[in-house]
């Protein structure tokens, strides 16, 4: 709506897409070329995929882009320098926020700069429109926590149709004014900038630790990749979808444990081409393919048969904490589908048989029966 009523507001023509032809990056680059488009909005996940297909030498630059506005989804520090890198220097870049039950935009940021540690703010409340932020008791939070953004204002909706049941749980009214739940965390700075953390409903709950996945999500775009999606499976494993080209999943490993918890990092790095996208360009998180945890995949037949006394013994030790009847001694417990807590079960099962030194911060720099072998050998 605000794509069409803007444009026409102003005098411009809206140009439509033929059917599916979103997902036509050759026809996209076409009618941007052939009608001149000077402003155009989408999604990172879209825009990530643009960028992809803009990095092949023979594909023209968006020469008549004057102003891109970016939604609906978290927008790195990366993703802005890709985009800067594919529009003339004097395009303006536009982070957009706003659900649906606030007519859409609520808050606007125009990007700036790309030096931010994580991720883009979305800014500031748009005019007529307020922002508060609560905690889960209610309360507001102070400066720099996390909390459920709750926005007032003239787009607030009037509620569900037929579901006042549903209207009850997301209109509250605070000081006589009416506020729509968005169910979005996020956080604001001292300078007033609200930064978007993730959804409420994208919490999970591991053995006891309550995670939000887009702590893990920010982390890994601090790397090199193009994008990423953290999900639970089942009920023991975090697994990270990662998309980008020669990525290393050691290296994302390496640094997922030297920035988050042990609690937080994924068990396992499925990469893909292409992460799956629904119809609107966002990630469709419910086709994403189900993580292999079978050791054959991951198997080196040549070491996999010459093995040392020690690393029999460790190796005894991760069939039985870890659940996996003939472990690969270079493959890293994580990948077999172990967990934090079976990682604790190995550590005491090793100080018990082999040697009492080692402690946590070994077992997880050392992942794979190998490299803990080679860092037990000293003690």
């Amino acid at each position: 709506m605000p794509e069409i009523f803007g444009a026409l507001i102003l005098g411009a023509t809206t140009v439509m897409l033929r059917p599916n032809g979103n997902m036509d990056l050759m026809y996209i680059m076409k009618i941007l070329t052939d009608k001149q488009i000077s402003y155009m909005f989408a999604v990172p996940a879209w825009l990530n995929a643009l960028c992809d297909f803009l990095d092949k030498p023979q594909v023209a630059r968006l020469q008549s882009i004057r102003s891109i506005s970016i939604g609906g989804e978290t927008v790195s520090s990366k993703l802005i320098e890709r985009i800067k890198s594919i529009v003339t220097t004097d395009c303006l870049i536009w982070n957009d926020y706003g659900p649906a039950e606030m007519t859409i935009s609520s808050t606007c940021y125009r990007v700036d700069s790309i030096n931010y540690l994580d991720t883009v703010p979305i800014g500031r409340p748009l005019p007529n429109y307020r922002c508060i932020i609560h905690d889960e008791f209610g309360q507001p939070v102070a400066v720099g926590q996390q909390g459920e953004l709750l926005i007032g204002g003239v787009g607030v909706f009037a509620g569900y149709f037929g579901r006042d049941d549903l209207t009850s749980k997301v209109l509250v009214e605070i000081e006589d004014k009416i506020y729509y739940k968005t169910g979005d965390l996020v956080r604001m700075d001292r300078n007033g900038l609200i930064y978007y953390i993730g959804r409420k409903d994208h919490q999970v709950k591991l053995h006891g630790q309550r995670i939000e996945v887009g702590e893990i999500e920010q982390c890994l775009l601090r790397t090199h990749i193009a994008a990423c999606v953290v999900a639970k499976y089942r009920e023991d494993h975090l697994v990270a979808y990662v998309q980008g080209s020669g990525v290393n999943e050691n290296d994302l490993r390496s640094h997922c444990r030297s920035s988050l918890p042990p609690f937080m990092v994924p068990s396992m790095f499925v990469m893909l081409d292409h992460l799956p996208l629904n119809a609107n360009g966002k990630v469709d998180r419910k086709r994403l393919p189900a993580p292999d945890f079978s050791p054959v995949s991951n198997a080196d037949p040549v070491n996999f048969s010459v093995v040392t006394p020690l690393e029999e013994r460790l190796r005894g030790i991760f069939a039985e904490a870890f659940h996996n009847e003939i472990p690969d001694v270079n493959v890293p417990f994580g990948q077999m589908g172990g967990t934090s807590l079976d990682a604790i079960r190995a550590l005491s099962m090793i100080r018990e048989k082999i040697c009492t030194k080692v402690d946590a911060t070994l077992l997880f720099a050392n992942p794979s029966v190998r490299q803990l072998a080679l860092a037990l050998e000293p003690l």
